[in-house]
């Protein structure tokens, strides 16, 4: 389950009920559902590779960075009705921003995703963006990249089509965490965005080899 603090118009089926928790059953919202697929993709690897994370390192980094603008731990909030979903979150040690909407007219439909911080090095921070720009702008999205900062826009298209980006955008938020600890060189960048939209959501040490997943 997560914890998200939720304000809902229509999106909630009548039968649902209200209480502390909901589950994902119970919401009608298109937008959500669609970032929901996404999140639960089988096979998706919320981190990076085993082993490839020196946690002690992430950690001080986060405990030494007093930019961060809302600490760990602080509730996460969205706005969902039927065709529209806006939620802002704090996953770990980064913030993201998604503002959808998903309705019946293609010319009104959008995308708007926001991704910006880290634990790690500006570097490594840096590098992680700019395959998460690899990644999206695969997908049709216009990227803009400021240093640890992406903002992806996606402008038209049919609720089918908007659907589809938002299932990349749920497999991003969990194949993207905590990724820029794994992000050892610039050669990093496409090689492990080549491996997502080929369709392997999950990282491994290489003599291993990657666990790849159904798209």
């Amino acid at each position: 389950p997560a914890n998200i603090t939720a304000t809902c118009w229509g999106a909630m089926k009548p039968q649902a009920g209200w209480g502390r928790s909901i589950t994902s059953d119970s919401i009608r919202s298109i937008p959500f559902i669609a970032l929901w697929r996404g999140v639960r993709t089988e096979g998706l690897q919320w981190g990076p590779p085993a082993g490839e994370v020196s946690t002690g390192g992430v950690m001080s980094q986060w405990l030494t960075d007093h930019r961060a603008a809302r600490p760990i731990g602080m509730p996460n909030y969205a706005i969902i009705t039927r065709d529209y979903l806006n939620l802002n979150a704090r996953m770990d040690f980064h913030f993201i921003m998604v503002d959808t909407l998903c309705g019946i007219d293609p010319r009104s439909n959008y995308i708007r995703f926001r991704f910006k911080g880290g634990g790690t090095t500006l570097v490594q921070r840096r590098r992680r963006i700019r395959c998460i720009a690899e990644i999206l702008e695969a997908r049709g999205f216009l990227c803009n990249v400021q240093d640890d900062l992406i903002t992806a826009t996606l402008n038209g298209g049919s609720s089918s089509i908007i659907e589809e980006k938002l299932v990349t955008v749920g497999r991003l938020l969990g194949f993207t965490r905590l990724l820029d600890s794994a992000m050892v060189d610039d050669n990093s960048v496409s090689v492990i965005a080549r491996t997502f939209l080929e369709g392997t959501f999950s990282l491994e040490r290489e003599q291993n080899g990657p666990q790849a997943a159904q798209a």
